[in-house]
C-alpha cells in the first residue's frame, strides 16, 4: 500500500510539473525514463517525491515569491532533508545574471572544486554539525558516478549549440534555473567519485533536465522543423545512452523489472 501509494503520488507530481512547465511533454517523458531517472526513483522514493516538491517550487523563483518557495521547500523536507540544498538557488538564480562565459567559469570552478574535496574532507568531516559530517566520510572512487555526469554535460552543451547565436543569451536567461542546476550537479557528482552519498545529492538537481532541455530547444530555436530535428537527435543519443547504461549497471538493480504479483 505504502508503495502503491508513493508511486501515485509521484506521478501526480510528475505530471503537474511536466504540464506546466515543459513545451514538448513526450521529450519530457522520454527523458524522465532514457536518463534513468525513472529507475533510480523506484530505489529512493522519499527522495524522488521531495525532488518534484521542490522542482515544483521552483517555478517561483523567477517570480520573486519566495514565500511560495520556501513553503515548497519545507513541504519537501518532511520527506527528505535533503531538500535543504535547493534554498540557495532563489539568491543564485536572481543575483547572478548567467552569460555563455560565466556558465563555462562556473562549471570549471564547480568540476575543480569537486574534484579537489578529496584534500579538504577531512576539515568538512570535523566540523561540519548535527552528525552530518558522516556522509562525508566515505571514500569510495567510483567512475560511474563521473560517467553519468559527463554525459549530462554533454547533452546540455549539445542542446546549446544546436540553439541559434543570437537566440542563446535569452534561452540561456530563460532556463537559469535549469543551467544552476546543472552547476550544482557536476560540483556534486565530482565530489561523488571520492565520497559515495555525493552522488544522492546530485541526483537532487539532475533530473531537472526533462525540463531544461526542452526549454532550451523551444526557446533557443526559431524554426519548427529544426526544433523537431534537434528533438529527433536528443532521442535518438539519450535512447542508445540509455541501451548502453543498461547494459553496463542496470540502473540499480532494476532489471528486468518484476511486477509485484509474480
Amino acid at each position: 500500500m505504502i508503495t502503491v501509494a508513493n508511486s501515485l503520488l509521484i506521478m501526480a507530481l510528475l505530471s503537474r510539473l511536466i504540464k506546466s512547465r515543459s513545451p514538448y511533454v513526450f521529450l519530457s517523458i522520454w527523458l524522465y525514463v532514457t536518463l534513468g531517472i525513472f529507475q533510480t526513483q523506484m530505489n529512493m522514493a522519499r527522495n524522488a517525491i521531495a525532488i518534484l516538491i521542490c522542482y515544483i517550487g521552483c517555478g517561483y523563483i523567477k517570480k520573486h515569491d519566495f514565500k511560495r518557495f520556501l513553503l515548497y521547500i519545507v513541504i519537501a523536507t518532511l520527506f527528505h532533508t535533503s531538500s535543504i540544498l535547493f534554498a540557495p538557488l532563489y539568491w543564485l538564480v536572481n543575483n547572478v545574471r548567467l552569460t555563455e562565459k560565466k556558465i563555462i567559469r562556473l562549471l570549471l570552478v564547480s568540476i575543480l572544486c569537486g574534484v579537489t574535496f578529496s584534500w579538504v574532507r577531512p576539515f568538512v568531516v570535523r566540523f561540519l554539525p548535527f552528525g552530518l559530517g558522516r556522509y562525508f566520510a566515505g571514500n569510495t572512487s567510483k567512475m560511474e558516478s563521473l560517467i553519468i555526469g559527463a554525459f549530462h554535460l554533454v547533452l546540455v552543451v549539445f542542446a546549446i549549440l544546436l540553439i541559434d547565436k543570437r537566440n542563446r543569451a535569452s534561452a540561456v536567461e530563460y532556463e537559469s534555473v535549469g543551467i544552476w542546476m546543472l552547476v550544482l550537479e557536476m560540483l556534486f557528482f565530482c565530489i561523488g567519485y571520492d565520497v559515495a552519498s555525493a552522488t544522492r545529492m546530485a541526483a537532487l538537481f539532475g533530473p531537472y533536465l526533462i525540463i531544461s532541455i526542452p526549454n532550451l530547444i523551444d526557446r533557443g530555436i526559431t524554426s519548427e522543423s529544426m526544433k523537431r530535428n534537434a528533438m529527433v537527435l536528443v532521442v535518438i543519443l539519450t535512447g542508445v545512452q540509455y541501451i548502453a547504461r543498461l547494459q553496463i549497471n542496470n540502473i540499480g538493480s532494476t532489471m528486468p523489472y518484476m511486477f509485484f504479483w509474480e
